[in-house]
């Protein structure tokens, strides 16, 4: 009887409203109007009145209810105004009619990205004059709209900016110089007239020492960068050489976050296997193996090092990996040393590396990453899928979604 009651309860409102609003409006119109009238009433903006709600959206919230037998959908939107009506009926395609009730607004926080590719047009076409690829892939077409639309689909809500391999040495330290900053001048504009959905790494002109401890002070002062992107090796050299040292003393000062991107080995690939591959991995992994082995990450504690695509083979491979870089020989202490890394997930969220990465990494020290535009939308909207689907508990999904990057980059917290 008492369910009997509350079907009742629950049935009786949204028909009466419906039946009022069809005598006030007739049925052939009843969705425009009623489109205009959530948007006078404050549930919707005018640019969303033909958009079906989404959870992405920032204008409001959803949580929906079917039941064929009241023959309705339940709607609980955010309201743009405090003092929203009580309730709105709407009708969609279908023809089920949605009782819409609006809830307390909350924040809805999107992921975000430290993984996440910038490509300026005259970069891009100044590698296309030499024939270069980026191991492999042609440079991608990128285009702000293009940034903006992939974060939508993913759920982002900033983006850090990075250029990818082969950043801008190509073997003239003065030609490396003026394209840093031509490229750090382009991301910093672009940040600027996007508040609160970019940041981004500044590009360094390593080999270049010189040069790219002057460019990183001018882009931490002038341009107010997030961090600094390298590349794990030039030309046989690798993070972690000691002649490399004085530029991290700089980063250290500064309490830096480098984003570690792999380039192609120091070696010519296997013909038909594409640098990106494998390649990428290993140098990522080498990076890592002389970094740790040179001590710099007790050296130069300050800075953060975040490794593209979940580290290489680092977690699958820790243990075997752990003597070598250990000062005592021991896979304990070479464990512990490798854990200080902080790992992203682009293009590795599948059920097979995850696995490796959340046994091994701290979870503290996972983030995000999607690695477009070098991966395109579908390919990067597919892996995140992946990772949203994985089984994470809500705290670990927080962390890597975002909250372990508002660590890193304090400024993107949310308030």
């Amino acid at each position: 009887m008492e369910i009997v009651a509350l079907g009742v309860l629950f049935a009786v409102p949204p028909l009466i409203v419906i039946f009022v609003l069809i005598l006030r409006h007739g049925r052939g119109n009843l969705r425009n109007d009623l489109a205009s009238e959530a948007v006078d009433r404050g549930y919707l903006h005018q640019q969303d009145r033909r958009r079906k709600p989404s959870t992405q959206s920032h204008h409001y919230s959803e949580y929906f209810y079917h039941s064929h037998q009241r023959g309705c959908h339940i709607l609980s939107l955010t309201p743009r105004r405090k003092n929203a009506d009580r309730q709105l009926i709407k009708l969609y395609p279908d023809d089920l009619p949605i009782l819409v009730h609006p809830v307390q607004e909350k924040p809805m926080l999107g992921k975000i990205d430290t993984h996440h590719h910038i490509v300026p047009p005259a970069y891009a076409a100044w590698l296309e004059q030499r024939g270069i690829t980026a191991g492999g892939l042609a440079i991608p077409k990128w285009s702000v709209e293009g940034a903006l639309d992939v974060m939508a689909a993913e759920d982002t809500a900033t983006g850090i900016f990075s250029v990818s391999t082969p950043g801008v040495h190509l073997g003239d330290d003065v030609e490396a110089r003026e394209k840093a900053r031509e490229v750090n001048e382009f991301t910093a504009d672009v940040v600027a007239k996007h508040p609160g959905r970019f940041g981004f790494f500044a590009t360094l002109t390593l080999p270049d020492v010189d040069g790219a401890i002057a460019e990183a002070k001018y882009a931490f002062d002038a341009l107010k960068a997030d961090g600094v992107v390298l590349i794990s090796s030039v030309r046989g050299t690798y993070l972690g050489d000691e002649s490399w040292a004085p530029l991290f003393e700089e980063l250290d000062r500064r309490h830096a976050v480098v984003f570690i991107h792999p380039g192609d080995l120091p070696c010519a690939p296997v013909p038909g296997i594409p640098p990106y591959a494998a390649d990428f991995l290993l140098d990522t992994t080498r990076a890592a193996i002389n970094i740790a082995k040179a001590g710099w990450l007790e050296r130069f504690s300050n800075v953060k090092f975040i490794l593209s695509h979940a580290g290489g083979f680092i977690p699958y491979a820790a243990q075997r990996i752990a003597h070598v870089v250990a000062a005592d020989n021991t896979n304990e202490a070479g464990i512990a040393r490798l854990r200080r890394f902080y790992f992203d997930t682009a293009l590795s969220s599948s059920p097979f590396a995850l696995p490796a990465l959340l046994a091994f990494a701290d979870p503290s020290h996972i983030t995000f990453g999607s690695d477009w535009p070098y991966a395109n939308k579908d390919r990067s909207v597919d892996f995140t899928k992946l990772l949203e689907s994985y089984p994470l508990t809500e705290t670990q999904r927080h962390a890597i979604y975002r909250g372990n990057a508002e660590k890193l980059f304090p400024r993107l917290a949310a308030a």
